[in-house]
């Protein structure tokens, strides 16, 4: 059984500051504790889940992924994600997070089935615990 008082979100993102920001911005989430887990690349990202099995099926769990990174982007990580099965986006939401979301980007989300969103940095406390909340 879940433990309803505890929220995960996984950041996978290489810029620091904005990992710090939010990992501020969660410790004042007023409904749950949360445990924040960053990676600075898809690679370690993927590294992660195929070792961790059990995220497959966890609830209470969020994940945001950038899609500009270093070594493997966002696209690359959630095609893996994807085709491996490797969180189910029925108990899991992911959203893309960038800076810059352009028209290409927006088609190429459409055709990512497990994303539940696209969401633009900066992204505001209310916004993430919007998010978090449901």
């Amino acid at each position: 059984m879940a433990d309803i008082d505890k929220l995960e979100f996984i950041l996978v993102d290489d810029d620091q500051i904005f990992c710090t920001v939010i990992r501020l911005i969660s410790r004042n989430f007023p409904e749950r504790d949360i445990f924040l887990r960053t990676f600075p690349n898809g690679s370690e990202a993927l590294r992660f889940f195929r070792a961790n099995k059990e995220y497959s099926n966890k609830e209470n769990l969020v994940v945001f992924v950038d899609i500009n990174m270093p070594i493997m982007d966002g696209w690359e990580l959630l095609e893996h994600i994807q085709q491996e099965g490797l969180l189910d986006p029925a108990l899991t939401p992911i959203y893309i997070i960038s800076s810059s979301i352009r028209e290409r980007e927006r088609t190429t989300a459409t055709r990512v089935r497990i994303l539940r969103g696209i969401l633009t940095k900066p992204i505001s406390q209310k916004e993430l615990f919007n998010i978090l909340s449901k």
